[in-house]
């Protein structure tokens, strides 16, 4: 009974040792993970202020232009392959135009 009680023993402690280590090794994780989040943030908003700054003072053609291209993808994601096939040349046609303008 000693020898199967001292096995239990040494088993129980290793496993609590790993327990210790695994748990250490989360908590390390999740620290290393909101200090990421925090980083991710502090570049969002500094990309969205640059953002918000730049349209303002930018020019109009810039805004326009993704404006124009949300526009030309959005009829070739609805309809029947008629609807597909008109809205390629549309979209084409567009592109077309959009080139020989910035020419």
């Amino acid at each position: 009974k000693k020898r199967i009680i001292r096995q239990f023993e040494t088993e129980y402690r290793k496993a609590v040792a790993r327990f210790q280590e695994v748990t250490n090794r989360g908590t390390q994780e999740k620290k290393h993970v909101g200090e990421m989040l925090k980083q991710r943030d502090s570049i969002y908003s500094s990309f969205t202020v640059s953002q918000s700054l730049a349209v303002p003072s930018g020019s109009s053609s810039s805004s326009k232009f993704t404006g124009e291209d949300y526009k030309s993808e959005s009829p070739g994601d609805e309809g029947s392959a008629d609807a597909k096939d008109k809205s390629s040349k549309k979209k084409c046609f567009n592109l077309n135009l959009k080139g020989s303008d910035k020419k």
